[in-house]
């Protein structure tokens, strides 16, 4: 199973091993890969989280039967906010966390001042390898872009939201935030009904004319259940109907109401601007 695991607002990737990882495999590999990718120390003590602030009581349960499935995003919430060790000025006693970890040592106190002229340059010269080395660590680790509409942030466009915008052609801001909620639909589990629907393509038939829409979806996780998107452009406002069958029961009706001038900019033409 890949997830993608979050801390302090920077997202990496963790694969687990096996058809039904649990939770307490999750936790461990978060102790002993993503903590000291951050420079945290595997003692560290945290939680993990759906939502980031409900955390998740592990009993030994599995992944799946918390919900979380391959792609989803799980968020680590630390007991403390230590701060990211940086590297320790000259002469200092105690030596940064990550310079721990490629195996450097720190000075020792009593003939300080005979240490700090004798061996500055040396520990300078370590200080920016710890420093390299973090960085270098932090960009095999981190994705520096958002990659899931979930993980959008202001001024920053998801790969697979631009990827679709293109490929599906827009010609109104309407239809570039229906091909958003399309996208979120996907991010948490939907799958469109459209069969050979591709990555970066809408599924067919999804825009009629006079701004009307439909989009229809499954969910692995519902069995012989049925989401349906039925959206129409009213004045201003995009209005969402949202409706859940279950043996092709009505189950639950949901309605919102979104502005895609609140969502897509004036200059969204061609340029994907949200």
């Amino acid at each position: 199973m890949k997830l993608r695991v979050r801390l302090n607002k920077q997202s990496s990737r963790l694969e687990l091993e096996g058809d039904q990882p649990s939770l307490t495999e999750l936790a461990i590999q978060v102790k002993e890969i993503i903590l000291p990718s951050y420079g945290y120390s595997p003692d560290t003590e945290f939680t993990l989280s759906l939502n980031g602030k409900e955390p998740l009581v592990d009993s030994g349960q599995t992944l799946a039967s918390c919900g979380i499935v391959s792609g989803d995003l799980v968020c680590v919430i630390l007991s403390q906010d230590p701060p990211i060790p940086s590297p320790a000025p000259v002469g200092s006693s105690s030596g940064p966390v990550v310079g721990k970890q490629h195996g450097e040592k720190s000075t020792s106190g009593s003939p300080g001042a005979q240490q700090v002229s004798t061996e500055g340059p040396h520990d300078s010269q370590t200080g920016t390898r710890a420093e390299e080395a973090q960085r270098e660590a932090e960009a095999g680790s981190f994705i520096p872009e958002p990659m899931l509409c979930s993980e959008a942030e202001d001024g920053k466009v998801p790969h697979s939201l631009e990827m679709l915008f293109h490929g599906a052609q827009c010609s109104s801001p309407s239809d570039a935030l229906m091909e958003a909620v399309h996208l979120i639909m996907l991010e948490t589990g939907y799958v469109s009904q459209c069969p050979d629907v591709r990555a970066g393509e809408m599924p067919a038939g999804w825009r009629a004319a006079g701004g009307l829409y439909r989009l229809h979806y499954t969910h692995p996780f519902c069995d012989h259940s049925l989401a349906m998107l039925v959206a129409v452009l009213m004045g201003d406002t995009l209005v969402i109907n949202a409706t859940l069958k279950i043996n092709e029961v009505v189950d639950n009706v949901r309605k919102i109401q979104l502005k895609p001038s609140s969502y897509v900019t004036d200059s969204w033409c061609g340029t994907c601007s949200w």
